[in-house]
This record gives C-alpha cells, sequence and structure tokens, in this order.
C-alpha cells in the first residue's frame, strides 16, 4: 500500500505498508525537499522592499480603499518618518544656536519650554513629532474630511520641515550681520 501526499503541500510521501500482514512498522518517509535554504537575503530582497514595489497594487475590495488600518506599510513612508524626525533635530538644534546669537521664539509654548530649560525643549519637540507621526502612520489610509489623504500630509510635513531647515541654515550663515544689527 503506498500512502501519497500532495508535493505542494507536504512534499514528501511515505512509502510501505502500515498495519497490513501484520507488519507494524511504520511507512517510510522519504524526503523530497532540497537541502539548501531558500529564505537568503538578496539583492532581489532589496529590490522587493524599495519604495517603488508593491505585491498589491489595488485593494481587494473597493471599500478597502480608505479609511481602514493596515499591517504593511510601504517602504517609502520609514524613509519620510526617519527624514521627518531628522530635520526636527536639525530644526531644535539651528533654533537653539539661533536663540543664543540674539534671536526671539514666536512659539509661545516652546518659548516657555527654552525658558525653563534648553534639554526640556528638545524633548519635548522631539516627543510631539514622534507622537504625531506615530499617530499619522498609524491612520495613513484614512483621509483627513474625506478629502485629504493622509500620506500627503507626511509628505507636506516633510516638505516644510525641508524648507524650515533650510531657512534656519540661511539665517546660520548671516548671523554676523543678524548680530550687527541688533
Amino acid at each position: 500500500m503506498q500512502i501519497r501526499m500532495s508535493a505542494k503541500s507536504l512534499r514528501f510521501y511515505s512509502v510501505g505498508s502500515w498495519g497490513s500482514g501484520g507488519n507494524a512498522c511504520p511507512p517510510t518517509i522519504v524526503e523530497r525537499r532540497k537541502v539548501e535554504e531558500r529564505r537568503k537575503l538578496s539583492l532581489w530582497a532589496h529590490i522587493n522592499t524599495s519604495p517603488n514595489y508593491h505585491r498589491r497594487r489595488f485593494p481587494r475590495r473597493e471599500c478597502d480603499r480608505y479609511n481602514n488600518y493596515i499591517d504593511w506599510y510601504k517602504p517609502a513612508l520609514f524613509y519620510v518618518t526617519v527624514g521627518i524626525l531628522l530635520l526636527s533635530c536639525v530644526d531644535a538644534a539651528l533654533t537653539l544656536y539661533l536663540l543664543s546669537h540674539g534671536a526671539v521664539e514666536l512659539n509661545p509654548f516652546m518659548a516657555f519650554l527654552i525658558d525653563i530649560n534648553p534639554q526640556l525643549f528638545v524633548i519635548v519637540k522631539l516627543g510631539l513629532t514622534g507622537i504625531g507621526l506615530i499617530l499619522l502612520i498609524a491612520h495613513i489610509n484614512f483621509r483627513i474630511f474625506n478629502i485629504i489623504r493622509v500620506d500627503h500630509c507626511l509628505y507636506l510635513s516633510l516638505f516644510i520641515y525641508l524648507a524650515l531647515a533650510s531657512y534656519e541654515t540661511l539665517l546660520v550663515c548671516r548671523v554676523p550681520d543678524f548680530a550687527a544689527h541688533i
């Protein structure tokens, strides 16, 4: 008697008789899988997780397109999130540098924190940015007021932080001129 299993499901089959004619030995299992490991990291694995690669481009159901939570995010969101956090760090450092050279903080809450302790300012600024990013990423498939997609808000935040860091860098380059006019 031969028992054959599907090659796709279990990839092995047994040969021999089980319980016929007084033979009590179990069937022999013949291994048909390849010995080498297939799950190796390769260049193809990195290409598959690139920002432009999508396993499934469209949702299965039309109702799943918007306003639902997901568990697999686009790799590009990681780069955008890290970019926003890094630019937030640059913004905090340049703000403290400009404040030490005579600039004034216009945000009253952040000015209050800077007056208490500059380290507290940096911790609160990065903490609020991080919490905001976590909330936005968790709701990435949602629309704000059923008009604006949340991922567009993330890209806009990255652009605004880039513009702010560029402006502050321009101010830092002009610090001797800025200090001379005060």
